[in-house]
């Protein structure tokens, strides 16, 4: 069956499951730091959406590759996370940044932040999916209060459009609608406005069916043609000027949304649509927002981009109104990013860019490899695969857990139910997980008694091997981590050891432990300690007839503080070996 999108109007849908492909979104965006510190990465959010549904990822940045997690806590609300982060240095530093911007950031430099050998303080992003939702950005900060853990910045204010597909109708040629939401933002207790931003909608003027990519949707003229690469070859026009967008519990789509002027029209049906997006912090005074609910008033901007237009009405936090004159106010502020925004009713069969390494043991999140094209397909792999993934033939999904390292390099070959045919040549690396010593504490020992415990680790790849810097005499381990034996009489006291565990791939883990070894009891009778009385603990009793010992002497059996015959012959009764042989 055909691929379609999951943003139609509900009315449609009988009649686009018969219609050509739908490539869901393709959005790619500028992102300017403006959080005051370096930053290590960059999340996106998408709501309501599956990670099989996420076609395509933009890797051209300080970051590379993301990783692609997913959240199913809320079955009915899924949340899909692409996830772009620095990888850490030997000594745990991190390895990529993006820089403070110094001043504000010119909107004509955009293109820079697609260039990963400078850093002027901007990343380009970008992912293509099926479906609608709500999708949120977010910078990643060094934590201040636990240094190396990345968190949450700042919500980026640049949004992501949605399209709303509807299919031809007698003489009505296909139509899409884009709608650019405003940025999530959230709204202060007891307000109904969130933070609010200014866009700018920059639309191409005519459309085409050459097929557009992720990676062709930068702010760039890379192919040289004297337009940028977002235009898809075309010239490009501003369909509005400034808007602003105020997320709201109001029900304002006013604010909420902007919606294109017009319906774009695809004649022949397989044309591609493009859309630029910029954003603007809003820069007007505390005066030009509400007291009361956090409405932004000032919402028109003069001829000069610059300044306000004509006199508002303002609530005060106490409920009294007064006249402001939004033309004393400077409301556009500093450039925060745009986005490059692309959709085509027809989605050729493609094969996505890259699929991400992963690690032994670890799940990977079922990840879509085959795109487009009319299903089922037909997907085949060839070369050297790791075991424990699998590539569904029928759907293209990838799934499974690696349960081998190293580094494999196959191909992919995809035949749509059309007998379109792509294939793909693809090298990823499965990382070995250093194993770890879960053991936390030896349980203590005794003199001369016997003693058995099973150290455990987890993670690596089995089997193990064990060994250790030093034992106390009388105690072994194995090589398949058995601590046992019998502790010497003398080895009481506590003993520190350093327990190494090496996997099948060589990586180790070391771990340092403690051992109690307590005291051997003492047992009446045993006068030379070896744990047993016999024929030698005889000839010591006897040397000791007639002589006075202190309470609890180990000669003393009858305990009257003298050593005579009638401890002897208690102890020949308490004889562990025969006939009190030696």
């Amino acid at each position: 069956m055909k691929k379609t999108l999951l943003i139609m109007a509900l009315s449609c849908y009988a009649s686009l499951t018969q219609a050509s492909t739908a490539y869901g979104t393709l959005n790619n965006f500028d992102a300017v730091n403006d959080t005051g510190v370096e930053t290590h990465g960059f999340e996106i959010e998408i709501d309501d959406v599956r990670s099989t549904s996420v076609t395509y990822t933009y890797d051209y940045n300080h970051y590379g590759h993301p990783v692609i997690t997913e959240d199913l806590s809320d079955p009915l609300h899924p949340k899909t996370f692409v996830r772009y982060e620095s990888k850490k240095t030997a000594n745990g530093a991190y390895a990529s940044y993006t820089a403070v911007p110094k001043g504000s950031f010119p909107v004509t430099n955009g293109h820079q932040c697609t260039n990963p050998s400078v850093n002027e303080g901007c990343e380009h992003f970008g992912v293509g999916y099926y479906g609608a939702g709500v999708v949120k950005y977010n910078w990643l900060i060094d934590d201040p209060l636990h240094p190396g853990t990345l968190i949450h910045g700042p919500a980026v204010q640049v949004g992501t459009p949605t399209w709303t597909y509807v299919p031809p109708a007698q003489a009505q040629p296909a139509q899409v609608i884009a709608v650019i939401p405003a940025p999530p933002a959230p709204i202060p207790p007891k307000k109904q406005y969130g933070k609010p931003s200014w866009v700018k909608v920059i639309k191409t003027k005519t459309h085409n069916n050459k097929d557009v990519a992720l990676e062709e949707l930068i702010s760039d003229d890379k192919d040289g043609d004297g337009k940028d690469d977002w235009t898809n070859g075309e010239a490009a026009e501003v369909e509005s000027e400034w808007y602003l967008l105020q997320t709201n519990s109001k029900g304002d789509n006013k604010k909420d949304e902007l919606a294109a002027k017009k319906p774009d029209e695809l004649k022949n049906g397989d044309e591609k649509v493009t859309r630029r997006y910029e954003f603007y912090k809003y820069k007007g005074s505390a005066k030009t927002i509400d007291g009361e609910n956090g409405e932004a008033m000032c919402d028109e901007v003069a001829a000069d981009d610059l300044h306000g237009v004509g006199v508002v009405d303002v609530t005060d936090a106490g409920g009294n109104s007064y006249p402001w004159d939004c033309s004393t106010e400077e409301l556009i502020g500093d450039y925060t990013g745009a986005q490059m925004a692309g959709f085509a009713a027809e989605a050729p069969l493609g094969l996505i860019e890259h699929i991400e390494d992963g690690k032994v043991n670890k799940a990977y999140t079922d990840r879509t490899v085959v795109v487009g094209g009319n299903t089922p397909y037909v997907t085949e792999v060839t070369g050297n695969f790791p075991l424990g993934l699998e590539i569904d033939s029928a759907t293209g999904v990838l799934s499974g857990t690696p349960t081998e390292s190293g580094v494999f390099a196959f191909k992919v070959k995809a035949t749509d139910k059309d007998n379109n045919v792509v294939s793909k040549d693809y090298t990823i690396t499965i990382e070995s997980i250093p194993p770890t010593i879960t053991t936390a504490v030896l349980p203590d020992a005794t003199e001369l008694a016997a003693y058995s415990l099973q150290l455990i680790a987890e993670g690596g790849t089995e089997p193990y091997q064990w060994r250790i810097n030093a034992l106390p005499s009388g105690l072994s381990l194995s090589p398949s981590g058995l601590l046992s034996g019998i502790p010497d009489k003398g080895t009481a006291g506590v003993r520190s050891a350093t327990f190494t565990v090496t996997d099948k791939a060589l990586k180790t883990a070391n771990k340092a432990l403690t051992l109690k070894i307590l005291a051997a009891p003492v047992k009446l009778g045993d006068i030379d300690g070896d744990g047993d009385i016999d024929i030698y603990d005889l000839k010591l009793i006897k040397l000791k007839f007639g002589q006075a010992v202190p309470a609890n002497s180990v000669y003393d059996l009858n305990g009257d503080l003298k050593i005579n015959i009638v401890d002897l012959r208690k102890a020949v009764k308490r004889c562990t070996k025969a006939k009190c042989l030696p």
